[in-house]
């Protein structure tokens, strides 16, 4: 480490040429010493070398203390900081990232201050327009107009809240929408109960015809064990034309004829 304050004085060769030895050395060494050099002059170079990390220093007569910190050579790692960077902590690699960037100071200058943590600057990772842009192409909370086909969840058939209903849910609740008449006489017998397992209400009509006189009830329940008489026919035996009667039953409900004596199913028709 040297100084010098680059005047060559008069003085015989061997100690002229000392001397231009000496401030070549200096310069070289970018006026490295613990005190700022002789020599003034704009853009003069000082290695300020009292502690570590070393200050590389650079005299302006405007410059508030005369000299301006170019940066930090830290001795015991090797790393030189610019002063502009002092205290910044990203890595080379995501400094790089920056290589390409084409906006302006004024608009990096907008970053001063902000209070963003790095996790939530993270959030804009893989966009790849304005932002603001693709918002505003969503629809809005409020009332939104939507086009093309939305779709949406199928809610459980019988939900009687405030939740979209979707072509799918009107058709699993409304009677008749995809559905067909079956017979099923064959299958029924009066005093035998039936659920309905279809997933959505049917419609069920059916005609029975009495070998006594008696009364009979067509019963609902929404468990098979609580009843609820939903019509009661009475008339005599054989009885012409002979009594029919039907229900809605809701999807999971069971349906049954209940009798005191004995009946025959003359048809039984369900819509499901």
């Amino acid at each position: 480490m040297s100084q010098h304050d680059l005047t060559i004085d008069n003085q015989t060769f061997p100690l002229t040429r000392t001397d231009l030895n000496l401030a070549l050395k200096a310069l070289s060494e970018m006026q490295s010493g613990a005190s700022a050099p002789a020599h003034l002059a704009n853009g003069v170079l000082w290695l300020d070398t009292t502690g570590d990390p070393n200050i590389l220093k650079m005299y302006n007569s405007g410059a508030p203390g005369l000299w301006m910190t170019i940066g930090e050579f830290a001795v015991s790692t090797g790393i030189f900081t610019t002063a502009r960077l002092d205290g910044l902590t990203a890595t080379v690699s995501e400094l790089n990232k920056l290589d390409g960037v084409t906006a302006t100071p004024a608009e990096l200058n907008k970053l001063a201050g902000a209070t963003a943590t790095t996790a939530q600057l993270n959030f804009v990772t893989g966009v790849t327009s304005a932002i603001q842009t693709q918002l505003n192409a969503k629809a809005a909370l409020a009332s939104p107009a939507l086009t093309g086909n939305p779709t949406a969840p199928t809610q459980a058939t019988g939900n009687d809240t405030t939740r979209i209903a979707t072509t799918a849910f009107v058709a699993n609740s409304a009677i008749g929408l995809g559905q067909t008449w079956q017979d099923v006489s064959g299958s029924r017998v009066a005093g035998t109960s039936y659920q309905n397992t279809t997933g959505r209400p049917i419609q069920v009509l059916a005609t029975v015809s009495r070998s006594a006189s008696s009364d009979y009830w067509w019963q609902v329940s929404s468990n098979g064990s609580t009843w609820l008489d939903a019509t009661l026919i009475t008339g005599s035996a054989g009885a012409n034309p002979a009594p029919s009667f039907g229900a809605v039953i809701p999807d999971t409900w069971y349906y049954r004829v209940s009798f005191a004596t004995s009946m025959t199913v003359q048809a039984w028709l369900e819509l499901r």
